[in-house]
C-alpha cells in the first residue's frame, strides 16, 4: 500500500481537530507512535475520519494504543467515520474508545452503481433508518450499502 497514514492537527476556538486520512494498516504503529500532541491542545479533540480508507488487524491494534493515549488527557469525539472504520468498529468495539460519536459517513448506491457517502449525524437519537436517498449524480434513490441494524451496531 503506497498512501502512508497521516494526522493533521487543526486548531479551533473551543475544541481541536485530528484528520485522519489514509490506511490503518502495516505501518500505522510507527506513525501512530511518533506522534507527539501541542500541549496547547485543547481538552476536547475531535478526531475527523473521513479519510480512513483501508483497516486490517494489524491497523487496528496500532489504533487502540492511539486512542487510548489520547484519552488520557482529552474528551474525544469522532466525526465522518468512514464506512470502512464504522465496520471495523463493528468487529473491534475498542477501536471507538469511550469516545462519543458525532457522525458517521454512510454508503449509498443507486440503480446506476453511482457510489457515494451521506454525513449522518447522530445527535441524541441512536435509531437511524434505511430510508433510500437521492443519488447525487442522477437524482435516482439510492439503497444504503448496509442496513441499519448492522452498520449502526457499534453504537450499542
Amino acid at each position: 500500500m503506497s498512501q502512508k497514514l497521516t494526522v493533521e492537527c487543526k486548531v479551533g476556538d473551543l475544541r481541536d481537530e485530528l484528520v485522519v486520512n489514509g490506511p490503518l494498516s502495516e505501518e500505522t504503529e510507527s506513525i501512530l507512535a511518533a506522534i507527539e500532541f501541542p500541549k496547547s491542545l485543547k481538552s476536547d479533540v475531535v478526531l475527523d475520519l473521513a479519510g480512513i480508507k483501508h483497516v486490517n488487524s494489524i491497523g487496528i491494534r496500532d489504533w487502540i494504543p492511539f486512542v487510548q493515549r489520547l484519552e488520557k488527557a482529552h474528551r474525544l469525539v469522532l466525526r465522518r467515520c468512514s464506512p470502512t472504520f464504522v465496520m471495523a468498529c463493528n468487529v473491534v468495539q475498542a477501536m471507538r474508545g469511550k469516545a462519543h460519536v458525532e457522525s458517521v459517513c454512510r454508503g449509498y448506491e443507486c440503480p446506476n452503481r453511482h457510489y457515494f457517502w451521506v454525513d449522518v449525524a447522530l445527535g441524541s437519537s441512536k435509531k437511524q433508518t434505511d430510508e433510500k436517498v437521492p443519488c447525487e449524480r442522477c437524482g435516482l434513490k439510492a439503497a444504503p450499502e448496509y442496513d441499519a441494524d448492522e452498520y449502526f451496531r457499534f453504537l450499542e
